[in-house]
């Protein structure tokens, strides 16, 4: 089992809110624009890399761990072995990075299925030691939200840090049935830590923000995606709008 606060920052795509209209850019147009980047900020990048993620997050009917910015997830990835991961609320962090205690260990379908039938209240005790979440009394969990992500990373390092880039591309699908458009995400998850502010970090995260139409955000994909599913059957409609520009024609 393997224990560890995860640190990252998020950047969230300004074309799916209401503010724009404007279509989410191709993973490898974004990929090369954020190397672009990279290069003239003396930031060296790794090979890129293409993964296809399934996650399952659970919860009980009330949305408890939800609520307490917790989450059980399964997560199924194309050529790794099955992963469970829980997530506890967010650190004090006076950075743009979310920094989040989690475990994460190796699990099957099967074994997570024998393991969420029993009460999962002492396993997210024990997991976190009692020290990372509320003491909250969570019933029965069962499918809450899928996620289909498409993931496009690449290592890059700073003079003081190394991180992973990630390139998300995912939609939601209820546990009843229907599926939202599509959002995109960028993740700069730390792999080395920085022994101090890494400026070339935040001029690449400036840059992100200013040049490619994303803004800093620290709200994680499964509590984006309950927002959603409270929506869902809001009175409102998608409206796609076609224009034809006449540039010639004859009689």
């Amino acid at each position: 089992m393997d224990k560890q606060i995860e640190s990252e920052v998020k950047l969230v795509s300004m074309a799916v809110t209401q503010f724009k209209f404007s279509l989410i850019d191709t993973a490898p147009k974004i990929s090369n624009e954020v190397r672009l980047l990279c290069n003239l900020l003396g930031i060296s990048s790794g090979a890129t890399s293409q993964s296809k993620l399934e996650d399952t997050y659970y919860d009980d009917q009330d949305r408890t761990l939800a609520a307490q910015g917790c989450s059980i997830r399964h997560r199924v990835a194309e050529g790794k072995k099955p992963k469970v991961t829980f997530k506890t609320s967010k650190k004090y962090n006076p950075s743009l990075a979310l920094d989040r205690p989690q475990v994460e260990f190796n699990c099957t379908e099967e074994e997570f299925q024998r393991m969420k039938s029993v009460n999962f209240t002492p396993q997210l005790a024990e997991a976190f030691h009692g020290k990372w979440c509320q003491n909250t009394t969570c019933g029965p969990v069962a499918k809450s939200l899928m996620v289909h992500n498409r993931r496009t990373s690449f290592m890059i390092k700073t003079t003081l840090g190394e991180y992973e880039f990630c390139f998300d591309k995912f939609y939601y699908e209820a546990p009843n049935g229907g599926f939202s458009e599509y959002f995109a995400e960028i993740e700069l998850e730390t792999k080395v830590k920085p022994p101090q502010r890494d400026e070339q970090l935040d001029k690449l995260i400036e840059a992100l923000c200013e040049f490619l139409d994303f803004e800093p955000h620290r709200v994680s994909k499964y509590r984006r995606g309950v927002d959603w599913l409270r929506n869902k059957h809001a009175d409102y409609k998608n409206v796609h709008t076609l224009i034809l520009d006449i540039i010639g024609y004859s009689l």
